[in-house]
């Protein structure tokens, strides 16, 4: 710094000389504003009564100048630093977290949605051709065997059954054979009743 080398300025050493107090004292009160300028904040500087005073203040604390300022920037950096740090994570996180679980969401949604249109869809194509053949039935045999065969065709769910009762219906004379062959055949078979193996 320039402060230590101007001290050792010739000039510097005629102020010394001054056999005038008050000349030296108003010297070193100015000198002492000057160096309340060029202190970091938050040091103290000791009482200068004497143009001694301010030298022997100058040359201890320019040394320690930079340090100090060093020291206040890499804080004030590293404070900064950590600040942009959690808030560009915190950003970056949230936006990811938001990507992922919309996506997560909308796959989920989608596999639930299809899931459920399909059972809601098999459902409703099972109760139409459960009351297609109630309707046939009724055509053919009259509403008892109708009423009946509703009863008989509430739980089945399979639909290759719900087909071999349709040709049953075709194939049977009397609603009492008919009835009889959708009540005997088995619970999820092929609607084959025991000993009819032609289907007949």
């Amino acid at each position: 710094m320039f402060l230590p080398d101007a001290m050792h300025d010739e000039n510097y050493k005629r102020i010394f000389a001054f056999p005038r107090v008050q000349v030296r004292r108003a010297f070193a009160d100015w000198m002492r504003q000057i160096v309340e300028r060029l202190v970091p904040r938050g040091v103290e500087l000791p009482p200068i009564r004497k143009l001694e005073d301010v030298s022997m203040t100058l040359v201890e604390r320019a040394a320690e100048w930079p340090k100090e300022w060093l020291k206040e920037g890499l804080e004030q950096g590293l404070e900064q630093g950590l600040e942009q740090g959690l808030e560009q994570g915190l950003e970056q996180g949230l936006e990811r977290g938001l990507e992922r679980g919309l996506e997560q969401g909308l796959e989920q949604g989608l596999e639930q949605g299809l899931e459920r249109g399909l059972e809601r869809g098999l459902e409703q194509g099972l109760q139409a051709e459960r009351a297609l053949l109630c309707r046939m039935a009724a055509s053919r045999y009259g509403a008892d065997t109708a009423a009946r065969l509703a009863e008989l065709l509430a739980p089945i769910t399979d639909t290759e059954r719900l087909a071999d009762i349709g040709d049953w219906l075709v194939q049977c004379d009397t609603s009492a054979d008919f009835l009889a062959r959708v009540g005997a055949a088995p619970a999820g078979g092929s609607g084959v009743a025991a000993g009819n193996s032609d289907g007949t």
